[in-house]
């Protein structure tokens, strides 16, 4: 997986922003898969904008390829740690949702989940978008696993 981080952060380093990004992508997706992944990390101070709705972070595929494996990752960086990196593994499940083609954007704001009938994506409220149950599921997981991860690592450095 190649990741670049660009921005500000006081609170996580940009090494630790790409080792997170590295271990919760391997979580949910194939070895394989990840090696063909790009991921640039935006760190921006405040609430960010996605479609009218303030959010603490946000994906975007920035490829025109199906699917996609080049992603824009916007997280805010005023956050504390634990928000940002909570921020991080929501949006790192939302990479493996499009680079696995669970969810494919359509035309007309169309959006089809696992293969399943296209759904109005604006008709739909957020938390019962059912890519955004996923991610919201996940994100927990991936943030637990990866304290645990690192927590093992500073055991075996003692």
């Amino acid at each position: 997986m190649h990741v670049r981080t660009y921005g500000k952060n006081e609170k996580i380093t940009k090494k630790e922003l790409r080792y997170a990004i590295k271990y919760m992508a391997s979580l949910l997706m194939s070895k394989r898969l990840c090696n063909n992944i790009m991921i640039q990390l935006y760190s921006v101070e405040g609430n960010l904008k996605n479609n009218e709705f303030l959010c603490r972070g946000c994906m975007c595929a920035s490829d025109d390829r199906k699917p996609p494996r080049k992603f824009k990752v916007y997280v805010d960086s005023s956050m504390g740690k634990r928000e940002q990196l909570l921020s991080l593994a929501h949006e790192i499940a939302h990479v493996k949702q499009y680079a696995t083609s669970e969810v494919v954007e359509m035309a007309d704001n169309k959006v089809r989940w696992k293969n399943q009938e296209a759904t109005d994506a604006d008709k739909l409220p957020y938390y019962f978008q059912p890519w955004e149950i996923d991610s919201h599921g996940l994100e927990k997981a991936l943030y637990e696993h990866y304290l645990d991860h690192k927590h093992q690592l500073m055991k075996k450095r003692k």
